[in-house]
């Protein structure tokens, strides 16, 4: 509960502090930070929470790291604070809040979206378009193909859950049977 107390914290202060038009960019280079420090291979979170580690040298790692990515001002100078006050461990935590508030200020809405074969272009733009009539904000859709399903989609957008999959048509024709045979 804390360590999201914190994230979150950290994640609107870094959202007030940029621009508009760096929003996708702080955006793109957060996701991208959040891979490399759970990239297990890697082993820099361990190095960034490791006391064996001075300050300075984690330091020069993130810096480092942000000349490489081209990291905007603001989001180094974050990496360099969070290094100082020993809570980069959190950076994941930080990176989802961020997210999590931008969408929100933006007005869109995430949604994981499970289909039971590839969709077309077309289809595609036709269910984000109804998900975007139905739930009034802008939709951002992960979608994943499960070959278990018959038929059919499912979405889960920010917590609703949208099934339109040929199981639960099945189970609803099933429920409306079963309750005209008791009639």
């Amino acid at each position: 509960m804390r360590e999201h107390t914190i994230a979150t914290r950290y994640a609107r202060a870094l959202l007030q502090s940029i621009k508009p038009e760096t929003f996708e960019k702080v955006e793109q280079h957060l996701v991208s930070l959040k891979k490399i420090f759970e990239d297990q291979g890697v082993g820099l979170l361990h190095i960034m929470v490791n006391p064996a580690f001075q300050i300075e040298e984690r330091k020069a790692v993130i810096e480092k790291i942000g000349e490489t990515l081209h990291l905007e001002p603001v989001l180094a100078k974050l990496l360099q604070i969070l290094i100082e006050r020993g809570r980069i461990k959190h950076l994941s935590l930080i990176v989802d809040a961020f997210i999590a508030a931008l969408d929100e200020k933006l007005g869109r809405v995430r949604a994981q979206i499970t289909a039971s074969h590839e969709m077309s272009e077309q289809a595609e733009r036709q269910l984000l378009d109804a998900l975007h009539a139905r739930v009034g904000r802008a939709v951002i859709a992960q979608i994943n193909i499960d070959d278990s399903l018959l038929g059919g989609v499912k979405a889960n957008v920010g917590g609703l859950l949208f099934d339109g999959t040929v199981a639960a048509k099945l189970r609803r024709f099933e429920k409306v049977l079963s309750q005209t045979a008791s009639l």
